[in-house]
């Protein structure tokens, strides 16, 4: 008995400070963006998430059952289609790039992958003459994340279309943009992984996609034009919507007293049993 609460009070305790242990789920509310990233507007109040759109590239080896994939979003709006009122014509844009394997049942498993985030001040994404990377990578850079667990499933009849859930730990952040609830600037976390976040997005094929997702996502940032052909299931372009959460694992200290008090009740089954 007391070597299995012993064992309980270590393994719970050294799960709960690994970033990204699945116990973790604190998503944040009432958080807030700081678009301008100083103190002359007052930031952005989110409740929940943040809304999310956008293109993206995958190509799918079917003999080794892997997958690449590329693609851009932007975030104009919060809670399901309100505005950064205190901000009007900025948006929040990205890049990620990730790559996993699938199975025939439809199954998805990610592996690797990145996003980077940026802010600017007017509408630049998806126009022509920006420069960068379809007007995602144009602005001010403020986050970047490595992506440390994803999964989803795909539809393959009719119009291949599925449901993606992937999960980001940040390395870094850029100071004066991100805060949680308490106004907390979170690029003072240390370390900066405590701050995850987490994007799920449902994804259509598109048939037709544009020029520009052509020009920039398939050519400039997948490098893939020579072979593009947008037939699934071998390689297609997809058009993404959903949602991007946040959220903080709690301090090592607040984990250490719960251990604590794992293990002060070994202790006490320790005692108990010796006194039988």
């Amino acid at each position: 008995m007391k070597r299995i609460l012993s064992f309980l009070a270590v393994l719970t305790l050294a799960l709960f400070l690994l970033p990204g242990t699945a116990l973790s789920n604190n998503f944040l509310n009432n958080w807030y963006i700081n678009l301008d990233g100083d103190d002359a507007t007052a930031p952005v109040q989110i409740n929940e998430y943040l809304d999310i759109v956008g293109p993206a590239y995958v190509v799918n080896d079917l003999e080794t059952g892997t997958f690449e994939e590329w693609g851009a979003f932007k975030s104009n709006a919060h809670d399901g289609g309100t505005p950064f009122n205190n901000y009007p014509g900025y948006e929040l844009t990205g890049l990620f790039s990730a790559s996993g394997t699938f199975e025939l049942d439809g199954s998805v498993d990610f592996t690797n992958g990145w996003l980077d985030i940026y802010v600017n001040d007017s509408p630049l994404f998806a126009t022509d003459g920006t420069g960068g990377i379809y007007g995602a990578d144009v602005g001010t850079h403020i986050a970047s994340f490595n992506m440390v667990w994803g999964e989803g499933f795909i539809d393959a009849e009719g119009i291949p279309n599925g449901l993606f859930t992937t999960k980001f730990e940040a390395t870094y952040l850029a100071e004066g943009y991100w805060y949680d609830q308490n106004m907390f600037d979170l690029s003072e976390l240390d370390p900066i992984s405590w701050f995850l976040g987490y994007g799920t997005t449902n994804a259509s094929w598109v048939a037709n996609p544009s020029q520009l997702v052509i020009d920039d996502i398939v050519t400039l940032f997948a490098g893939q034009f020579d072979t593009y052909s947008n037939t699934p299931p071998f390689d297609l372009v997809i058009s993404s919507n959903g949602q991007f959460r946040a959220e903080v694992i709690p301090e090592p200290t607040t984990w250490l007293l719960f251990g604590t008090g794992l293990l002060g009740l070994a202790a006490l089954g320790r005692r108990k049993m010796q006194k039988k």
